[in-house]
């Protein structure tokens, strides 16, 4: 019920009302949320605290969720949680951090990203990828 109900108050820019629903639904399922049947459930609350938080400009308590579902989540499942952390790097100013995080994200997926690209490498992946799209 709380995941639904902070969704509707999401859907009506109502933050400060999602994340409470969002924050009390983690607060019900407790300390054992990430097990069985409440996987699921307690991503998606987590998700939307997350990102209510960033809504609400609390940048500062978004870790606090995402790091819960890096924690407790494989990569695959993680990837909303870490469009939030990287938006709210961005918002804070900590660019670096941001592309930093972004580029090892890439690289997980298996993009090739090289370290030190030389202006050759990249007009070469340019036309590559406008050959293919």
């Amino acid at each position: 019920w709380n995941l639904r109900a902070g969704k509707d108050a999401a859907e009506k820019s109502n933050f400060n009302a999602a994340l409470y629903y969002y924050k009390n639904g983690i607060a019900f399922l407790g300390d054992e949320c990430w097990l069985g049947d409440t996987n699921e459930l307690c991503l998606r609350l987590h998700e939307g605290a997350a990102f209510s938080s960033s809504a609400l400009g609390e940048s500062s308590k978004i870790p606090m969720y995402t790091d819960d579902i890096f924690n407790n989540v494989h990569f695959d499942d993680s990837l909303v949680a870490e469009y939030i952390l990287i938006d709210s790097l961005f918002a804070t100013e900590k660019y670096s951090a941001a592309v930093a995080r972004g580029v090892a994200i890439l690289r997980q997926l298996k993009f090739d990203i090289p370290a030190t690209p030389n202006p050759v490498a990249v007009m070469q992946k340019m036309e590559k990828t406008e050959r293919e799209a």
